[in-house]
């Protein structure tokens, strides 16, 4: 798993998370108004949004093709290297105890390795040109593509700020996980990083407000959160 700053090559990924967090607490569906609305947010820096993902590639086909069993073309090139007798670079090992009759001076210049002969073929190929399966394979597993991870979880956090104590804060205004994946330790994870970016800048702490019935309480608890009485009012500007 993978957790990292989102940013808006991300929308596509956050967007059904922050509609599905929505509809958590009974709001319509809006995925244009989510896409906007988060825009709006990363674009000028309102918020800090960490999205959780995990690879989604054939990772595993990859990692069990590196293993070269003996039926793929860099198996049998490292069996070849072995110098079986039959193999050319065997006869030409043999033939360099021959007397100066024997074409030695051929050979010789065949085991500098030119373009041409097997052995050079061979040893190139395994350096693992960019044309190869296996460096193809390698460079597919370090760079893996953006759409080959599925987003199963985000956080947004806030700046707010404390008069009293004249610091800044944190409010974790949002934490969702995608109900399939939930009960992995996602949750915990985002926290964590959260709590990281709170020790690093140096703020006061975290604020979360949540509903009371919310099964996620018992996470926030474990996490070393605790009720504050402080927070128990509020205004609307619409009522």
């Amino acid at each position: 798993m993978i957790i990292r700053q989102a940013t808006l090559s991300d929308l596509d990924l956050l967007v059904p998370l922050f509609d599905g967090y929505r509809l958590f607490y009974r709001q319509q569906s809006d995925l244009i108004g989510a896409r906007q609305f988060l825009h709006d947010r990363i674009t000028a820096k309102e918020s800090v949004v960490f999205i959780a993902l995990l690879q989604s590639s054939p990772v595993g086909r990859e990692s069990r093709e590196l293993d070269l069993p003996q039926s793929s073309p860099a198996g049998r090139e490292s069996r070849e290297l072995d110098l079986p007798q039959s193999s050319p670079a065997g006869r030409e090992s043999r033939e360099l105890d021959l007397p100066q009759s024997s074409p030695v001076g051929r050979e010789s210049r065949e085991l500098d390795l030119p373009q041409s002969s097997p052995v050079g073929r061979e040893s190139r190929e395994l350096d693992l040109p960019q044309s190869s399966p296996v460096g193809r394979e390698s460079r597919e597993l370090d760079f893996a593509k953006a759409e080959d991870r599925k987003a199963v979880g985000f956080t947004q956090l806030y700046p707010i700020f404390s008069s009293v104590s004249m610091e800044r804060m944190l409010l974790l205004n949002d934490l969702f996980i995608d109900p399939e994946y939930r009960g992995q330790g996602i949750g915990k994870a985002l926290i964590d990083t959260a709590k990281d970016l709170c020790r690093t800048t140096r703020q006061k702490g975290i604020v979360l407000q949540t509903e009371t019935n919310n099964p996620a309480q018992r996470l926030y608890e474990r996490e070393g959160f605790t009720k504050d009485p402080d927070l128990h009012y509020f205004w609307k500007s619409n009522a």
